[in-house]
């Protein structure tokens, strides 16, 4: 497995064994706007990375507020379009309903933070997937993480 999706503990007596709660380093921000639709948004750390991503907080804003799956690949997922966003390869697409060969992490109705109570820690080649219910044009997406490298 290259993605792992926690739960954060809310013991303060576990803080400091709790990766989630390191101290976040990073921010990034991406503003995806195209003129069709997708509906499939993917978080990559790539192969070549040599660190281990940990996101604590995946704030999600389309206009309006959408239902979605959060799944996980062990592999990178080939998307029509990309960007690159400081370490994390961004690709989006309008795909055909194929969840079946993903594993389901949670499914998010009319949030913003994705993750709320959970992180999610990337190992490199790990790829975490956000596919959309309705097809959207935009998204601004602002991921809080930290990276360990090895």
């Amino acid at each position: 497995m290259k993605v792992f999706y926690l739960k954060k503990s809310i013991d303060e007596r576990e803080t400091f064994l709790f990766r989630g709660s390191r101290e976040i380093k990073y921010v990034s921000k991406i503003d995806i706007k195209e003129k069709s639709p997708f509906n499939y948004l993917t978080i990559t750390n790539p192969k070549e990375s040599r660190c281990i991503c940990t996101l604590h907080d995946i704030k999600f804003k389309p206009n309006d507020k959408k239902s979605l799956i959060l799944l996980t690949d062990d592999k990178a997922t080939n998307c029509s379009r990309a960007i690159q966003a400081n370490i994390f390869n961004i690709g989006y697409d309008l795909k055909e309903n194929n969840n079946s060969k993903y594993m389901e992490l949670s499914k998010i109705i009319n949030k913003n933070d994705l993750l709320e109570d959970n992180y999610v820690i990337l190992v490199p080649g790990g790829t975490l997937i956000l596919n959309f219910q309705d097809s959207v044009y935009e998204a601004l997406l602002t991921i809080s993480y930290s990276l360990e490298n090895f």
